[in-house]
């Protein structure tokens, strides 16, 4: 119950976050901008640490109506954006787990919950997961945040049935 709150509380409060250049990290936390498959920027990310897990807030604009699933893949790198974000690789999973927060077998490090988007194309998000930690995100090759065209129904392998890549966003890379 106090879980479900805080989300609510969060989502509800609209927390804003100072946003700057991709990739950027200080002081426990990661910035990233979002884009298109057409290397447009689309959006902005910020994820910060926390004393139990990160904390995700997520802008969105000129993505369609309706939900979109929302994922950490393992590479940080969207330069192949009109290649559909291939090079971000598959979702962040070391411990072998299955996708999904509805599959016995999951969730996976990379799994988060949808985000939805109104009908003149913007949305906001903040999320909260205990199950990764901001230095896993900052490793040497990076994360991608990435979107889908649609919603993740939380069980279908290996991406929630959630459809193509629409948005990605660059996190860490530390030398």
């Amino acid at each position: 119950m106090m879980k479900k709150h805080l989300l609510a509380v969060l989502m509800g409060a609209g927390l804003t976050f100072g946003f700057v250049a991709q990739g950027f990290a200080a002081d426990n936390l990661l910035h990233a901008k979002l884009i298109d498959p057409n290397g447009k920027e689309t959006g902005l990310i910020e994820v910060q640490g926390t004393y139990k897990g990160i904390l995700i807030s997520v802008s969105a604009e000129g993505l369609s109506p309706g939900w979109h699933g929302v994922h950490f893949h393992g590479t940080g790198d969207c330069s192949d954006h009109m290649d559909h974000f291939k090079k971000s690789g598959g979702h962040m999973n070391k411990e072998g787990q299955t996708h999904g927060y509805l599959d016995a077998k999951g969730p996976h490090l990379g799994d988060l919950p949808n985000i939805w988007i109104n009908k003149d194309g913007t949305g906001k998000a903040d999320f909260f997961t205990d199950s990764i930690t901001l230095s896993e995100l900052a490793d040497r090759d990076g994360a991608a945040l990435m979107i889908h065209a649609g919603a993740d129904d939380y069980k279908g392998q290996p991406a929630g049935n959630s459809g193509d890549r629409v948005a990605c966003g660059v996190l860490g890379q530390s030398d």
